[in-house]
């Protein structure tokens, strides 16, 4: 478990690992935005990036006092990539439910700037959504979208930051994922809010396996990752067992012609277990048996190889 910390005008997340840099407040040259870090003395009264956050986390307290830790680091994680551009930019909530994280990420979305376009999507329409909403007085372009989760009719390539709210319990967490990549732009930032939901912290996990996470507790976390980084593009079940025939083709070779080469050998182990665990995650027993048996094949093959070499 980590927390969140305010050290040397830096907001930090610490845990077993060490601390970690979310948001310098110091490094003014990073801020082409328009929220100053600093109040300039003299000048008229502005609200400050840090006020901004404190502000954010202060409306979650009254919200869901649960979930304190979790709204304070994807505000700053948001702020970090807010204050980069001095432009207007495309935000998508995946799963806003009834607004508890909408209506803080539109206040921190509007302060820094109005003309942003921040997408909300549910499955269905959400009146308590809106309640929430109107109470905010400054917003960015706002809009709600009711659609089914895996097949949202928006734009693709266009979304800057997609923020996947894991509140929401997808049944289909691949669908949403590939989604979501359709949508986002090529050098986009994917975050991931995880909330008791392990299937969809796995599935992302399968697509970035550079990402970086922020543990809040064993069940709640945030998982980032940009999407150029995405690593798993598998299109849908009939490509996953096509490129998993390959590897038990590959595999069968191995065996036949007695493949000599134990980091080839090693290597395709690896990309068995792999599949296995993607396999799983589909569903498919009945293929994640084959993988196991060949990769235990050539584990046996490999280990017999190996006590054969020092004979």
């Amino acid at each position: 478990m980590g927390d969140f910390l305010w050290e040397n005008n830096k907001f930090v997340y610490a845990d077993q690992h060490g601390k970690k840099i979310l948001l310098d407040c110091g490094d003014l040259l990073s801020n082409k935005s328009r929220i100053p870090m600093h109040r300039i003395p003299g000048e008229n009264p502005q609200q400050i990036l840090p006020e901004l956050i404190v502000a954010s986390m202060n409306k979650i307290r009254q919200e869901d006092g649960t979930k304190v830790l979790s709204a304070a680091l994807i505000a700053t994680l948001l702020a970090d990539r807010l204050i980069r551009s001095s432009q207007p930019i495309h935000i998508l909530e995946y799963g806003c439910m009834q607004g508890i994280l909408s209506s803080q990420l539109a206040e921190l979305i509007g302060a820094f700037n109005e003309d942003s376009i921040f997408v909300c999507a549910y499955d269905t329409m959400e009146l308590e959504w809106m309640e929430r909403i109107s109470r905010i007085e400054k917003l960015p372009k706002l809009s709600y979208i009711a659609g089914d989760f895996g097949h949202l009719q928006l734009r693709r390539d266009y979304f800057d930051i997609v923020v996947i709210n894991g509140s929401v319990h997808y049944t289909e967490p691949l669908e949403v994922l590939k989604n979501v990549l359709d949508l986002v732009t090529e050098d986009g930032t994917i975050l991931c809010y995880i909330d008791h939901s392990p299937l969809l912290e796995s599935t992302f996990k399968l697509f970035f396996e550079k990402r970086e996470e922020y543990e809040i507790s064993p069940q709640e976390k945030i998982l980032l990752a940009k999407s150029e980084d995405r690593c798993w593009e598998i299109k849908g079940k009939k490509d996953f067992i096509a490129y998993v025939q390959h590897h038990l083709d590959m595999a069968e070779k191995m065996l036949l012609c007695k493949e000599k080469d134990q980091t080839k050998i090693a290597s395709l182990i690896e990309d068995l277990r792999k599949d296995a665990k993607n396999a799983a995650q589909q569903g498919l027993v009945t293929l994640k048996k084959r993988i196991l048996e060949q990769k235990e094949q050539l584990i046996i093959y490999r280990l017999k190889m190996s006590v054969h070499e020092k004979e």
